[in-house]
């Protein structure tokens, strides 16, 4: 679940259920007290900050100590960053080419996510960096970005694998490149049932992705997804 801190705070704690990783965007680094306090909630949550990082930011930080940070890769060696996450579990987003000097910095930041929004042209060498790094490894596949392309039939790897929009999975008609398992396949809170359930059906280890930012009538309306797809009571 993709949203941002400015929905109301009985909507954003409504997402917190089994299974469900929340996303939250956010307009600086210093989160309201009801946010973070909603953050210990779920089993798993990613908050996005950026450099500079101070004292301040790690102190409210503190009170979400199982919240995971969420950055872009030109924030990963920004002022306070090391000192202020600590062990967190770190997100690392990665936009354009990706070379030896970037696959350095993100081994040594060692993160449990990276997600890569690659160039129309990506070379060899580029996917071969990504496949060395740690953590869970996907290539997003964004319009201006890498094309989408389908995977030979039955060809599954233990490489990165794609995150995807719905529609472009049913362009292909396939699933999409790189072929590593467990996609991720983004889908918009009013999408037809029936599709969601085919993407389920065909890869059983596919991972669901909603954004509804800071729309209240989209929040609603994902979660009564949420409880259609029975993830449990909310907490």
């Amino acid at each position: 679940m993709r949203a941002h801190e400015d929905l109301e705070p009985d909507t954003l704690r409504a997402f917190a259920r089994p299974r469900v990783t929340l996303w939250l965007e956010t307009r600086s680094n210093v989160l309201k007290a009801s946010t973070l306090e909603h953050l210990r909630r779920f089993d798993s949550t990613f908050v996005r900050l950026r450099a500079p990082l101070n004292e301040t930011h790690a102190r409210a930080f503190s009170a979400a100590p199982r919240a995971g940070a969420w950055l872009d890769a030109a924030w990963l060696e920004g002022k306070g960053v090391q000192r202020a996450l600590g062990p967190r579990p770190l997100a690392v987003q990665v936009k354009g080419p990706l070379d030896e000097a970037l696959f350095e910095k993100l081994k040594r930041a060692r993160p449990e996510w990276v997600e890569w929004a690659a160039p129309p042209e990506v070379d060899v060498l580029a996917f071969s960096l990504l496949k060395q790094l740690p953590g869970r490894r996907l290539v997003s596949l964004e319009p201006g970005g890498l094309q989408a392309r389908a995977c030979p039939a039955g060809v599954e790897d233990d490489g990165p694998a794609a995150r995807v929009h719905l529609a472009t999975l049913l362009a292909l008609g396939a699933a999409a490149f790189p072929c590593g398992r467990s996609p991720v396949v983004v889908i918009a809170a009013d999408t037809d049932r029936w599709l969601i359930q085919s993407v389920v059906v065909r890869d059983p280890a596919a991972e669901l992705e909603l954004n509804v930012g800071a729309d209240e009538a989209q929040a609603k309306k994902a979660l009564a997804l949420l409880d259609e797809l029975g993830l449990g009571p909310r907490r």
